[in-house]
């Protein structure tokens, strides 16, 4: 206690030495525990669900490359055969309903499951049930399982709610279930309906559109599991060689699932928050070292008073700990605002990806994060703090307490501890930011590339005609005709249209696509992704038409079957030939005699990034939407001579006045589609540019700090040397030299750290090499130039010593 108290006293003696201290520890440890808070919820923390540890993931795998979704008939095969699983069910991607409870519809997010889904999640409901297995045939009653948050929002917590009939898409649904509050899909789903097995969803193999989500049985593991799928797929390709053939099954556990690419991400910002950490503690050691020489006389008096060398060290050292402390206390509030601005900044931290099968990662202070932030604290006032103590405890008594002693003649380099510190400071603020540059100039190169089409004044909105409304093909088709042409007559609007799956949005498919009259296309050329379009979406997007001519409302079921293909498969299939007339297979569900009916390429558009701007164009074919058996809801474009947003009552307007039971997704501008569409990478970039300046920033007041020390330690031999004839220009350039030296030799040793490290970002970068000359002399002279300013400022004031004055304590 007594030496808490003194602690306390020294600390309140010294408010700049203490606020100084206190706010550095507190960048070092705030900007550490909102990573680790982050790490904690998406990383680290369990899942609210039992035994995450045994939920997989179950996913075809072509050729064993990569992940893909699972065709309905193979879900029920694998559920059928499979004896490592406790239950296994599927949903779709995801859709959205038409909810009507009020006014105005309200298009709300959704999905259609199997019966055994809240079984492998063993998510109880908060009332009511879950899904039974007849409810999945085809004719049974509509039911549905709504979210807590739902229920709270829209239905006031209606306790009577179940047995309540709800219009979902113009069809009544009985509600029997309310999920528990904090159940949240990651696409935010909001109400669940039983995935009806019926029609072509039962014999379709190519349409891998379905996610798998598994619970193995106690005593299994993945690898187990994994090679049983392997034989099942194995003796399906056998069965179905014209469909399975080179499929594979891969299982991901859901923790690995829920992370996705935001792993490497986390542990990447948690290494660079630790360096700034350790640039903090460096900068607090420095400070107490300094500050440990101007109390040599007090630790000598001290010893003289019989205190023993271990009752200075731990004097010392629980001053350096309570300085942690308040400095965690600082921290944390800091973390607090940091953690909402990576929210505000990164709001998938709480859904990680918008397609997984997973609650909603809460991010947060909790009390684990808090205990480790208290930890960290203690840790760090050791680290910062066993040096000057130890330092300070080894006063020689005769040298301490002569009167007298107004400085030393020794230069910078003779504290030797203090000056590797500043050269670990500049080393480790080199290695951040040559990180930093390289995420910089990553988003850069993508942000130059152009996308394929022209976003300027392009007006998105998503809409799903109800099934229950639209049952028949053709009512969808004349719907969205219908809806387009009244667009493009409002004032202002250029072109209308409309496809399922948006650029950059991230939704794809792909189907078996042949040359008719040809052999069948090499492996990785067959299939092509498929895009569903209305007519004159080409041109609502500015995408080029090349060759041929668009589709037109005359392209109907009745009609001959067209295609328009892109330009990457037009090179890589008919790279010699003229692709116009050819005709394409398409396994889209329109057969003849055992085989896929042809389809005639009308048209080769340019090639479009669809998935995002990092990723070249891939080959693609294009089908009208009125020439399609599936029921999907569009993605309507419009573009404008007008500011888009100035439309979008109007539009609305339009919509109801063909539909007033239509319920409008969210509206956006393709501006702002693409720019968000490389988030990740901005968020990347800012996060390392942020901690980089702050470690530059803290390396900048370190190398300060040393030299303005050492500049008055040495106050008499710099008036000794300009009374004996030096110039003012000869002790700046010794100060300068001094400083620069250090801070060179540190660069030198973060450069050739940062040639290690920056090859482990090579999976975050595009564009620019792990080792670009350009980053790496771009950081260098900017680090350079930071620490010249630190240098020249001490070296100014020491130039500007008066000999009369230094010497006069002679």
């Amino acid at each position: 206690m007594n030496d808490l108290k003194f602690a306390f006293r020294q600390l309140l003696k010294n408010p700049g030495f203490t606020a100084v201290a206190v706010l550095t520890l507190a960048l070092g440890i705030g900007a550490n525990t909102a990573i680790f808070s982050v790490v904690n919820g998406v990383l680290l923390r369990p899942l609210p669900i039992p035994e995450p540890d045994r939920v997989v993931h179950v996913w075809e795998s072509w050729r064993s490359e990569g992940t893909a979704p699972v065709a309905w008939p193979k879900f029920i095969e694998w559920k059928q055969q499979s004896q490592s699983f406790e239950a296994i069910a599927a949903c779709n991607w995801g859709q959205g309903f038409v909810l009507a409870t009020g006014d105005k519809p309200e298009l709300i997010a959704g999905r259609a499951v199997s019966c055994d889904f809240f079984s492998v999640l063993k998510v109880q409901p908060l009332k009511g049930r879950s899904f039974l297995p007849e409810e999945e045939k085809a004719g049974a009653p509509a039911v549905a399982m709504i979210t807590h948050r739902l229920w709270q929002g829209r239905f006031n917590s209606d306790p009577e709610i179940l047995g309540r009939t709800i219009q979902l898409s113009s069809k009544g649904h009985t509600i029997v279930g309310v999920l528990p509050p904090g159940f949240e899909m990651a696409n935010k789903a909001q109400v669940f309906v039983p995935k009806t097995e019926e029609g072509e969803l039962l014999t379709e193999r190519e349409d891998h559109s379905y996610q798998v989500v598994a619970r193995l049985k106690p005593g299994k593991t993945v690898e187990q599991a994994e090679a049983e799928m392997n034989t099942i797929a194995a003796r399906l390709e056998n069965q179905f060689p014209k469909t399975d053939k080179n499929w594979k099954v891969k299982l991901v556990p859901l923790r690995e699932q829920l992370a996705g690419d935001l792993r490497f991400t986390l542990l990447i910002l948690l290494g660079a928050v630790a360096f700034v950490l350790l640039i903090a503690c460096a900068n607090l050691a420095n400070l107490l070292l300094a500050r440990a020489s101007t109390r040599r006389r007090e630790m000598a008096i001290r010893a003289a008073l019989g205190a023993g060398r271990w009752r200075v060290i731990r004097q010392l050292m629980t001053e350096s700990v309570v300085l942690a402390m308040l400095g965690g206390v600082l921290g944390t509030l800091l973390a607090h605002l940091l953690v909402e601005l990576l929210r505000i900044a990164r709001p998938d931290l709480e859904a990680v990806h918008p397609w997984n099968v997973s609650m909603a990662t809460s991010i947060g202070l909790d009390y684990g994060v808090l205990g480790s932030t208290a930890l960290l604290a203690v840790l760090a006032g050791i680290l910062f703090g066993i040096a000057p103590a130890v330092s300070a405890s080894r006063t020689q008594l005769s040298e301490a307490l002569k009167e007298g002693e107004r400085g030393s003649s020794q230069g910078v380099r003779h504290n030797r501890l203090r000056s590797l510190l500043v050269m670990g400071e500049m080393a480790l603020a080199l290695m951040l930011l040559a990180g930093a540059g390289l995420m910089v100039r990553t988003v850069w190169r993508i942000t130059q590339i152009m996308p394929g089409f022209d976003t300027v004044n392009v007006l998105t909105f998503g809409l799903e005609p109800p099934q229950a409304k639209y049952a028949d093909r053709n009512q969808r088709t004349r719907f969205f005709n219908e809806l387009c042409q009244r667009l493009r007559n409002i004032p202002g609007v250029e072109a209308a249209g409309g496809i399922l799956y948006l650029p950059m949005i991230g939704g794809n498919s792909s189907l078996s696509t042949k040359v008719h009259g040809r052999p069948p296309l090499p492996e990785g050329q067959n299939s092509p992704n498929y895009r569903l379009v209305t007519p004159e979406y080409f041109r609502a997007m500015g995408i080029p038409l090349l060759q041929g001519r668009d589709f037109t409302e005359g392209d109907t079921t009745n009609s001959t079957l067209v295609v328009i293909v892109n330009e990457a498969f037009a090179k890589q299939v008919f790279a010699n030939e003229n692709p116009l007339g050819q005709r394409l297979g398409i396994g889209d569900g329109w057969w003849r005699d055992g085989d896929h009916l042809p389809r005639e390429i009308i048209g080769v558009v340019k090639s479009v990034r669809q998935m995002d701007l990092a990723q070249p164009p891939m080959p693609e074919i294009y089908v009208p939407h009125s020439q399609s058996l599936w029921d999907y809801g569009l993605n309507l474009v419009v573009r404008t001579r007008v500011m888009p947003a100035s439309l979008i009552p109007t539009v609305r307007s339009v919509v109801w006045g063909l539909d007033k039971d239509q319920a409008i997704g969210e509206v956006s501008t393709m501006e702002q589609i693409v720019t968000q569409s490389v988030a990740s990478q901005r968020f990347n970039a800012g996060m390392f540019g942020g901690f980089a300046a702050l470690a530059m920033i803290l390396a900048a007041i370190g190398i300060y700090g040393v030299l303005a020390y050492s500049v008055n330690q040495r106050t008499r031999e710099i008036g000794l040397r300009m009374a004996l004839g030096a110039e003012r220009s000869d002790v700046l350039r010794l100060i300068l030299r001094q400083g620069m030296t250090l801070a060179v030799e540190g660069m030198a040793l973060g450069l050739a750290g940062a040639l290690a490290l920056t090859r482990v970002l090579r999976s975050l970068l595009f564009g620019v090499s792990a080792t670009d000359p350009f980053t790496f002399v771009g950081i260098t002279l900017l680090l350079t130039a930071v620490a010249f300013l630190a240098c020249y400022w001490p070296a100014r004031r020491a130039a500007r010593v008066d000999p009369m004055e230094a010497l006069r304590y002679e």
